[in-house]
């Protein structure tokens, strides 16, 4: 996602959503501790759902925990763009830094599982497993 602000370091409108989050209120953004591994395709209230019972699982508050997801930390108007790398250069550097991999899977059955026919989730572990970083999965009812 991207919302029409200005970007100061591009001098052009569009920054990423966590921007224009932290630009109208800046406690409302920090520093990831759980990078999210998900598909596009779920619904919102599932997903919501599933993130609020693996921080109640891991007692971590949901409302001060920070989450790196890509749809709103990645400006997605500058990488349709072109003007931007696409993303796989950094994204271990990502994965990295947080430390942590928070698989959010629709079904424990790896065959009917949506999460596991996309080859960016698979990547995602992957590259979370070669990093050495901790994999966690948050499951949805």
């Amino acid at each position: 996602g991207h919302a029409s602000l200005k970007d100061d370091n591009r001098g052009e409108s569009g920054v990423s959503l966590r921007a224009a989050i932290g630009e109208r209120n800046a406690a409302d953004v920090g520093r990831a501790t759980l990078f999210i591994s998900w598909t596009w395709r779920y619904s919102v209230k599932k997903f919501l759902e599933a993130l609020r019972n693996y921080c109640a699982d891991k007692k971590l508050p949901f409302s001060t925990t920070f989450a790196w997801i890509c749809f709103f930390c990645n400006n997605q108007f500058t990488w349709l763009s072109g003007t931007q790398n696409d993303g796989v250069e950094t994204f271990g550097d990502t994965v990295k830094q947080i430390g942590r991999v928070v698989c959010v899977v629709d079904s424990f059955r790896a065959s009917t599982a949506l999460y596991f026919s996309r080859l960016w989730t698979v990547f995602e572990v992957f590259i979370a497993l070669i990093s050495g970083v901790d994999i966690d999965f948050a499951l949805m009812s």
